[in-house]
């Protein structure tokens, strides 16, 4: 029911990491829902325990824009958070998502790896929130 999901958006502001995560993915078919800036700020500026909410959401969502959002927790301090991501990466590369995998690839090849045919351009995923 969209009335149902749209009554969902406010949750993607909940103080709670573990809410804002579930609305993502509950809001995943949703047109016209920002879900890349919830995950972005969870991941730029939460906690651990946020950065591995938002982490557990964009493996679920497995959307080849978003994998970009887990290329840098491959290189943070915290050692929970970098395996996490890498684990993340490897679930959605293995579930088909190229991106994840050239993410991976630069990651352990120390280098750009370029992946054809595929755009970046802003798509449903960086629609504004109603």
């Amino acid at each position: 029911d969209p009335g149902a999901l749209k009554a969902l958006v406010p949750l993607l502001r909940d103080p709670v990491a573990r809410v804002r995560a579930n609305a993502v993915i509950a809001l995943k078919h949703m047109r016209g829902v920002n879900l890349t800036a919830p995950l972005r700020d969870m991941l730029e500026q939460g906690d651990a325990r946020t950065k591995i909410s938002a982490i557990y959401a964009i493996t679920d969502l497995n959307v080849s824009d978003l994998a970009l959002l887990l290329k840098p927790l491959l290189a943070v301090p915290e050692p929970e958070i970098r395996m996490r991501a890498h684990e993340a990466l490897e679930i959605m590369r293995r579930m088909g998502n190229l991106v994840a995998g050239a993410v991976l690839a630069e990651h352990t090849q120390g280098g750009p790896v370029v992946v054809e045919g595929l755009d970046f351009s802003p798509g449903e995923w960086d629609e504004p929130l109603d």
